[in-house]
């Protein structure tokens, strides 16, 4: 298994996604919620 190095850019942006998820009840309604607010930010 190899590690990754992130960046201080990226390790700020991990930590801002994560106490955003972290807003969502760890359920698969909280999941589709969470999904949903995602949607616009992903790829097709």
């Amino acid at each position: 298994m190899s590690v990754i190095e992130l960046s201080s850019e990226q390790l700020q942006m991990v930590k801002i996604i994560h106490e955003y998820a972290l807003q969502f009840p760890r359920t698969e309604t909280g999941d589709a919620q969470l999904l949903q607010t995602y949607y616009d930010y992903m790829d097709g």
